[in-house]
């Protein structure tokens, strides 16, 4: 692929990013409105349309790491295990 190819395909995955950007910023919005609805009318599903909405509260639970690290190094050490990824950046 020439320079000129690769520079083309940059400013496309820019135009599309910001487009996507804009549409995922509509989509928050929307979904804000829905959930304000829900809450104020305080239910947590709700039918419109043939559509089945959910607002539901969702516990987990999580190992604090950092907590761990700073109490117990050893023992999070000896747990650790690398793992190996790709980023790809545009800069």
């Amino acid at each position: 692929m020439t320079e000129r190819q690769i520079t083309s395909r940059i400013r496309k995955i820019r135009t599309l990013e910001e487009k996507k950007a804009s549409i995922d910023e509509q989509i928050s919005r929307a979904k804000a409105e829905i959930t304000a609805d829900m809450m104020l009318r305080d239910v947590d599903s709700l039918e419109a349309g043939g559509f089945l909405v959910r607002f539901t509260r969702v516990l987990t639970n999580r190992l604090d790491s950092k907590a761990l690290k700073a109490e117990l190094p050893e023992i999070a050490a000896k747990y650790m295990r690398q793992s190996e990824s790709y980023r790809f950046s545009i800069a």
